[in-house]
């Protein structure tokens, strides 16, 4: 879908197997955010403008990393799971 609408799709994980598993089933973009800076990257792969949206299962340890990379009047989406 992301490639038919013009949006890119960036994906973190965490580890080089993830990304390659990410990479393999189709992902755009793949940020192994263990060994670079992710809110330094999506900039740069957004051409300066920031993401829009952002999904994320883990808001409160990346609410740096989303400020820095979310556009302007942009939207973060969390994805809540509860396990117990």
């Amino acid at each position: 879908m992301p490639k038919t609408t013009g949006l890119i799709e960036a994906q973190a994980r965490s580890t080089a197997e993830k990304v390659a598993i990410a990479k393999a089933a189709g992902a755009q973009e793949v940020i192994g955010y263990r060994g670079t800076d992710t809110a330094a990257a999506v900039p740069e792969l957004t051409g300066g403008t920031g993401a829009d949206p952002i999904v994320d299962v883990d808001f409160g340890a990346n609410r740096r990393v989303n400020a820095a990379a979310i556009a302007a009047n942009g939207v973060i989406g969390n994805i809540v799971v509860d396990i117990g």
